[in-house]
């Protein structure tokens, strides 16, 4: 009775040790992974449609290093770029980081008559928020001009791809952080670690009744026995 016991208890363990290696998987970037582009409005400069990914894999050791150099002191990259004249005081204040990521073109990067406008969605922006957005090219940071804003976007006018920041007003991250807060607090039934709450304990809940379930059965038999 106790080794059989035993060994269904072993089964529950193993099985909700699966369940938890399952439900901590993630996916996404090293930066903010809710930055995405739109390719339906990435265009080059004749109106051509392309298609450009951002990721977290860079062309060089070079250019991995100096975005990571950015992500580690955002402000003072924003200080220097004031010093060496690339920004203005005004254009580097009142903003914080939201983003570092490689761009490049998905095809045929010589096709594409530069420079091109990308357009990426990100949470919050509205037609008067302030983004501030870099290029690293040629072991430099580069200012980027942004041609328009919206609601959720903000179109930027890349004359290369590589390394792209983005820092966006803080009222700006507010608001997205407010919104992002409100949609997890409306959905009670999705784990705040995970969002993997139904499939996970709905297997625990019917693992535990089925060993209950068979501990009943094997102490009839014994008794009947």
């Amino acid at each position: 009775m106790k080794k059989i016991a035993a060994i269904i208890l072993a089964g529950v363990l193993a099985l909700g040790c699966s369940m938890t290696a399952f439900a901590s998987s993630s996916t996404g970037t090293a930066s903010d992974a809710s930055i995405t582009v739109d390719n339906d409005y990435t265009v080059d400069s004749t109106g051509s449609h392309f298609s450009v990914v951002i990721s977290q894999d860079y062309a060089s050791d070079e250019d991995e290093a100096a975005a990571n150099a950015l992500a580690a002191d955002p402000e003072g990259t924003l200080s220097d770029l004031v010093s060496s004249g690339v920004l203005t005081s005004e254009e580097a204040s009142d903003v914080v980081f939201k983003a570092v990521m490689n761009v490049s073109v998905d095809g045929d990067a010589d096709a594409v008559t530069w420079p091109m406008t990308v357009r990426f969605n990100i949470a919050g922006v509205t037609s008067s928020s302030k983004v501030v957005a870099l290029l690293y090219y040629n072991g430099a940071w580069q200012s980027v001009e942004v041609t328009s804003l919206g609601d959720g976007y903000a179109d930027l006018l890349l004359y290369y791809t590589g390394p792209v920041a983005i820092y966006v007003d803080e009222d700006t991250v507010e608001s997205a952080n407010a919104a992002a807060s409100g949609s997890s607090d409306s959905s009670s039934t999705t784990s705040p670690e995970t969002g993997a709450f139904p499939l996970a304990r709905t297997l625990g809940v019917v693992a535990a009744a089925a060993v209950a379930g068979m501990l009943i059965t094997v102490r009839r038999r014994y008794a009947e026995a």
